[in-house]
């Protein structure tokens, strides 16, 4: 995979799951769509057979993340912050699983 999604997965990895910093969860989920979408519409970019099918359905299920787990946990008024925190370490590991499945063969 490129460079700038190896990137952003680190920086994902390296978010705390104490700290729950949701706003950048949502902006590197939308950085990773929008290089993902750059990469699909290049001509120039020398993608294997039916990589361009994977790349949308990583797209479609990171915009899916975003609009359910991520929005979910930012509008949701929970009732401790530890709650908060569990809904945000899952919405990280949805999205890394979402990234992933750009890594496998």
């Amino acid at each position: 995979m490129t460079p700038q999604i190896e990137q952003i997965r680190e920086e994902i990895v390296g978010l705390s799951n104490s700290g729950g910093d949701i706003n950048m969860l949502e902006s590197l989920a939308n950085n990773t769509i929008y290089v993902l979408s750059k990469m699909q519409k290049s001509s120039e970019t020398e993608l294997p057979a039916g990589y361009r099918k994977r790349l949308d359905m990583v797209i479609t299920d990171i915009l899916s993340t975003v609009s359910k787990e991520i929005d979910w946990a930012r509008a949701e008024e929970f009732n401790d912050e530890d709650e908060f925190l569990s809904w945000f370490a899952k919405a990280k590991q949805q999205l890394l699983n979402d990234i992933d499945r750009l890594f496998e063969d």
